[in-house]
């Protein structure tokens, strides 16, 4: 692989990444407020009653940030709130992988197309133009990774204590985030020669602010297993599955890698043989990281249990990274590699079109046109989506149980309707 030819700086390629994919994520958000927990987290917004438990339900940290910004712009309305902390939040997820990137080589171009591929992806893309919690929760898992890295390849204080606070954190942004602390007990069995007892710090930090969530909820008389549980249908059906289902949710998971990295998905096996012979070590690292956030995501029993692989995706494009560096066939160049990253839109929009013309496509366009069909599950963009808000005023009826988002999407309905027209209500 050619030296390095990119010459800005990495704070430059911070921000032209950032701007870049802010204006991307704005102009293909949604036209309407989605399905799924979209209304929940917009009445959420709207009641403006803060949240002070948290639980594996409650996204403390995501509401009361959507609460605080509603409370500072009473002008925007609070599916515009959720709109902002989406875009903004997809955006700089984008410009920190970048970072974490640079963190595995010196090659500043393959970084920056990799993280513009990586906000192409399917997954973060349908994320970054929904009004959901899992991109703003990406940034934390990031900063996590981001300071880990930099603790294991220099020994910093700060790092490990950065390490540790932003998995802490992020256990007030989504309770999934625990499927990465069984790294920090890795960390000192592999690291505590090298660097002593600073390799505890992160998992005592991160115990420390599971303590203090575990604390807040007792004074609040919260049971103590609703940290890390539910009484939710998915959790139980998670550990009722047949052998049959479990084998389809494994081809399901690689079906939505398949769909998200297109053609790299072969520099993610080269990659981590690569990384292994490298650095063994940190390897092992992000092995354990991601064995536990896939089994999570794959297995997971949620309707849409794609949005939780994006943690494990992070992982797997330092492996493409790595794969890519460390590339010998000169057919998959990166020079040619680069245009394909350009033509995943083209990718999405060719699958849905044939996919449309199948007649499995067509039956499943029919059982899903409730909330926009084959489009809403293959095309990324949410340009003139099908709205629930417009669903709910009109009346109309699901094949499936969906009162869980009607439920809010009426009570935004009557708080909201003295201001708004019946018609205009439908549009948002």
């Amino acid at each position: 692989m050619k030296s390095d030819t990119m010459k800005y700086s990495k704070s430059t390629t911070f921000i032209v990444l950032f701007a870049g994919f802010l204006l991307l994520y704005y102009l293909t958000s949604f036209s309407k407020v989605p399905f799924g927990d979209c209304m929940g987290f917009v009445i959420d917004f709207e009641r403006a009653k803060w949240i002070t438990s948290i639980t594996s339900m409650s996204h403390f940290l995501y509401v009361n940030t959507g609460i605080l910004l509603h409370q500072i712009f009473p002008n925007i309305s609070s599916i515009e709130i959720g709109r902002m902390i989406s875009v903004f939040s997809s955006a700089i997820c984008i410009s920190l992988i970048y970072l974490l990137l640079c963190e595995f080589g010196k090659n500043k171009k393959i970084a920056f197309w990799l993280s513009v591929a990586f906000g192409l992806g399917f997954t973060f893309w349908r994320n970054a133009a929904n009004l959901e919690v899992y991109t703003f929760n990406a940034i934390f898992a990031l900063l996590f990774y981001l300071f880990l890295v930099k603790s294991l390849k220099t020994g910093t204080l700060k790092y490990y204590l950065f390490t540790g606070i932003s998995l802490g954190i992020g256990f007030t942004s989504h309770i999934q985030n625990i499927m990465l602390l069984p790294i920090l007990f890795a960390v000192p069995i592999l690291f505590y020669k090298q660097h002593r007892f600073k390799t505890v710090l992160p998992l005592l930090i991160s115990l420390l602010c599971l303590g203090i969530i575990f604390g807040v909820n007792h004074i609040q008389n919260q049971a103590s297993n609703q940290v890390l549980s539910s009484d939710s249908k998915w959790v139980r059906e998670t550990f009722t599955k047949d052998f049959s289902q479990y084998l389809k949710d494994i081809l399901k998971a690689a079906g939505y890698l398949v769909y998200n990295v297109w053609f790299l998905i072969y520099f993610i096996f080269s990659g981590f043989l690569s990384l292994f012979h490298k650095d063994k070590k940190l390897s092992i690292i992000l092995f354990v990281s991601i064995l536990f956030n896939l089994g999570f995501a794959t297995f997971y029993a949620a309707t849409d249990n794609y949005n939780y692989f994006i943690i494990s995706y992070i992982v797997l494009f330092i492996y493409i990274y790595q794969g890519i560096l460390e590339n010998k066939i000169r057919w998959l160049s990166f020079k040619y590699l680069k245009f394909g990253i350009l033509l995943f839109p083209l990718f999405y929009f060719v699958s849905y079109k044939i996919a449309d013309n199948t007649s499995f496509g067509k039956e499943f366009h029919e059982s899903k046109a409730y909330k926009g069909g084959l489009k809403y599950y293959m095309l990324p963009w949410l340009n003139n989506n099908v709205g629930i808000l417009e669903f709910t005023i009109r009346g109309k009826t699901a094949p499936e149980d969906i009162s869980w988002m009607t439920q809010p999407a009426n009570e935004y309905i009557e708080r909201t309707k003295h201001k708004y027209s019946r018609e205009e209500l439908e549009k948002q």
